[in-house]
């Protein structure tokens, strides 16, 4: 990544033959599946069909008894309507909007508002070690140096293969030790050449000079300046599998006097130590039904050193044993039956998501650089952690702008809360089209006539949507384990609820039919207008629950909204306007009393019954 300056070079590859191009053609094919547009697409198609069905019985039972099309034509398209959750895109949009403005206060960025949904139903979080289990904060610890160098030497080369500027977190180890350390100096050498460290070859390289003599030093891991050297003493392997037993990171540095003939100089272990507060915040998401997997560069022995400091044990594996494998059903189980993952490179990230999502895994990563883009973006919850690159920051849905794990949790507990206020308008918006289209045209087959107008519909649709968007904003209780979008489970339950409040309603609107006499045909569509509208704002108190309505948490606004919605309706009902007849006052009362006993005796009890019959059912 060239930011400033000028220079020679070579042209070695260009566009998607570099490696970098290589990184932007997977970020340019990355996607995953929004889940939010499958769920308002399902509900969409099962409410128009079932409403399409019953409206095509009643026309064709209708023109059979006389009825013109003409004349039902105006009240059967405005039913039509109602089948379409046209208010759930702007629920899902309300609701995540809500929380991405919550999470802001938490230091969580949404770029992505589905983002905050998808982090509801995360099933698998994979979490890069450095800067977010730990510190990122490397001290060098110890320094073994071997044949006649000394361990002033090793900290020289070691020094002397970095550069500041780059804010290199090895690179600053070893200047913060030469600036802790006054008497070591590294005033007679002078860097004339300097490359950068690459995943590929695993280690930096410099040309010196020191004292009118050039000489070139590298520094990295430990298998790659062995590599260099050609061979290494036994006693360094010892001592980097004692130091990987303390978590410590081992880096090498060589040294040769005459180009290419390397001689290994010594070790040098730096250790990153865990937030203190990682291993909490690790049990506390995994407490949450979540899979936590992590991710390091780092060789094996640190790996499962610093996993086992986190709580998260030591069935670590390389990923050099996954690289390998082709068989992808094998790998998949590999995949799964691990907690952490060694030596990863950045590609290995996009593998490891792709692979989980084809098993139906929806899956969180963090990353902070470049080559991090591409899994990022591929991850339904791609976290751009603190300090990342802009291109990271780009391509991921969620970017944390403080360090640690507790925005990580705030950002799955809201969007699980997110879920079921979702949830719970589609059950009601199911329930509500059920009641209102079994209700009309069952009336109508009983009466020959529609017990409500075109006018009626309209209003009622305003007025309970109106209320019904509130619950985006609704306080409820949040699952302990992921959630998941199992349609089936939200229909069941809003035909059932629907079925129930269609028998309240019809049996409420011909007993106080009857109850009060009542003849005039424009007092009948005003009767059926505040039974299907009390039946259904009713209803909200119980739908927006599981428990018992009146044990749940509740939020003000929605009480509030429920209760200003009412109070108009009866003002309505009591006065009347043109087009819509006013009804006695007793009357509008002793309906809305009989559908608040129905709510508390019957629709609430039945809904808890439910409930508990689906808990025993996959």
């Amino acid at each position: 990544m060239i930011k400033a300056g000028e220079g020679t070079a070579v042209v070695d590859a260009i566009a998607s033959s570099s490696y970098f191009g290589k990184t932007v053609q997977l970020v340019i094919k990355s996607e995953h599946k929004l889940h939010m547009e499958e769920v308002v697409a399902r509900v969409a198609k099962m409410l128009f069909v079932s409403v399409l069905l019953i409206l095509s019985l009643t026309t064709f039972i209708g023109l059979i008894g006389g009825q013109s099309l003409l004349s039902m034509l105006p009240l059967i398209l405005i039913l039509l309507v109602t089948a379409i959750p046209v208010g759930l895109p702007a629920m899902f949009t309300i609701s995540m909007a809500r929380g991405s403005r919550e999470l802001s206060n938490k230091g969580v960025l949404v770029s992505k508002l589905s983002a905050t949904e998808d982090a509801a139903t995360l099933t698998t979080l994979f979490i890069d070690k450095t800067g977010t289990i730990t510190k990122n904060e490397l001290t060098l610890q110890e320094v073994t140096s071997f044949g006649t160098f000394t361990q002033r030497d090793v900290i020289r080369y070691g020094v002397m293969a970095s550069v500041k500027a780059n804010e290199d977190n090895i690179d600053l180890a070893f200047f913060d030790y030469i600036e802790n350390n006054t008497s070591l100096t590294i005033s007679a050498y002078q860097q004339l050449t300097f490359m950068p460290f690459d995943a590929s070859r695993q280690h930096t390289k410099a040309v010196v000079q020191s004292e009118g003599k050039v000489m070139t030093v590298a520094k990295g891991s430990f298998i790659a300046i062995s590599g260099l050297c050609g061979k290494t003493e036994e006693i360094a392997k010892a001592k980097v599998s004692e130091w990987a037993q303390k978590g410590f990171k081992t880096i090498a540095v060589a040294v040769a006097f005459v180009e290419r003939d390397f001689q290994f100089a010594g070790i040098v272990a730096l250790y990153d130590p865990p937030r203190p507060d990682a291993r909490e915040m690790l049990a506390e998401i995994m407490n949450l039904g979540i899979g936590i997997r992590m991710l390091t560069g780092d060789a094996l022995p640190v790996a499962r050193e610093i996993a086992i400091q986190a709580g998260l044990g030591n069935n670590i594996i390389s990923m050099n044993e996954c690289r390998s494998d082709t068989d992808t059903d094998r790998l998949s189980e590999t995949i799964n039956s691990h907690r952490g993952f060694a030596g990863v490179l950045p590609e290995d990230k996009y593998n490891i998501v792709k692979q989980l999502q084809q098993q139906g895994e929806i899956v969180g990563m963090t990353g902070d650089g470049v080559n991090d883009a591409p899994a990022l973006k591929q991850a339904e919850v791609g976290i751009a952690v603190k300090n990342a690159t802009d291109v990271a920051k780009q391509s991921a849905s969620i970017i944390l702008i403080q360090e640690g794990l507790r925005q990580i949790i705030d950002l799955i507990k809201t969007g699980r809360t997110i879920h079921v206020n979702i949830s719970n308008y589609t059950v009601n918006k199911i329930a509500k089209t059920i009641l209102t289209i079994l209700f009309v045209c069952t009336s109508f087959l009983i009466t020959r006539t529609f017990v409500v107008t075109t006018i009626d519909m309209v209003l009622m649709l305003f007025l309970i949507d109106f209320v019904v968007l509130t619950l985006s904003v609704d306080k409820v209780s949040w699952s302990q384990k992921p959630a998941d979008w199992k349609i089936h489970r939200l229909v069941e339950k809003g035909i059932l609820l629907g079925f129930l409040l269609f028998l309240g309603c019809t049996a409420g609107f011909f007993g106080i039919k009857n109850l009060f006499d009542i003849q005039d045909e424009a007092m009948l569509h005003s009767l059926g207008f505040a039974c299907l509208f009390f039946s259904a704002v009713m209803a909200i108190p119980v739908i927006r629950t599981d428990d018992t309505f009146y044990k749940a948490p509740k939020s003000r606004l929605l009480l509030s909204v429920i209760l200003a919605d009412l109070l108009l309706v009866m003002l309505l009902l009591t006065f009347g306007f043109p087009g819509f007849a006013k009804l006695p006052l007793e009357v509008s009362a002793i309906t809305l009393v009989y559908f608040g006993v129905m709510m508390a005796l019957v629709k609430d009890p039945a809904k808890v019954y439910f409930n508990e019959k689906m808990k025993y059912r996959k």
